[in-house]
């Protein structure tokens, strides 16, 4: 066993003792010291830390090794967590809680998002734009998304309503995983409007479908 120090990032020099010419650099995955701090992921009871790096006392858990330190006293401990639910023990009594849950996959604007607060509408200023609107309109959906697709595919800024429009083209089509995956775009190209989202017709197909239900609650 050794000990990593210094920035890093480090690797293990091989060289065979029969030939000092045969030798291999093997780069230690997370050996950054940014990768390498541990990071405290609950203060809830039993305090519990990770790294990229294990250490003595850790186990693996998703490429996170985490280890359990010191108990603190709270009024609530974190006894399990699973893949769908926490559980959440009280040590004192409790007249009231609140209960913030953030996810960290939820989409958010990309760096540069246009604002469609203030932003120009597309229909006002793109041919191809008003082309899909209408192919859409029509129940052409196939054709409409093929046009909101190559056009948002050559802008650096897109619109969001681009992305959008796909979400529902691939909404109408009962393509319920692309559809939520456009969605998801048009959220990081600057969609905010999530009322409309809950409302629109167009997505009715998906209502009921788990990934959409968690896109609905805006994070």
């Amino acid at each position: 066993m050794f000990t990593l120090t210094g920035e890093g990032p480090h690797a293990i020099n091989v060289q065979l003792v029969n030939d000092p010419s045969r030798t291999a650099t093997v780069p230690i995955i997370g050996s950054r010291a940014a990768e390498r701090k541990q990071t405290t992921f609950s203060l809830l009871g039993t305090t519990v830390r990770g790294s990229l790096i294990p250490s003595q006392d850790s186990r693996s858990v998703r490429g996170i090794f985490l280890e359990e330190a010191t108990q603190s006293t709270t009024p609530f401990r974190l006894e399990k967590v699973d893949t769908t639910r926490a559980r959440l023990i009280a040590s004192a009594t409790v007249e009231s809680a609140c209960i913030v849950v953030i996810d960290h996959t939820f989409p958010s604007a990309r760096s540069g998002a246009i604002n469609p607060n203030i932003a120009t509408h597309p229909a006002n200023e793109d041919e191809i734009y008003r082309f899909g609107e209408k192919l859409f309109n029509d129940g052409r959906y196939a054709q409409a998304r093929v046009m909101f697709e190559e056009k948002r595919a050559t802008l650096i800024a897109p619109h969001p309503n681009y992305a959008y429009y796909i979400a529902c083209c691939y909404a109408r089509e009962g393509d319920r995983k692309k559809a939520v995956a456009a969605l998801r775009l048009a959220i990081e190209d600057g969609w905010i409007d999530f009322a409309h989202i809950i409302n629109d017709d167009d997505l009715a197909n998906l209502h009921d479908y788990p990934p959409y239900e968690m896109l609905k609650t805006g994070g």
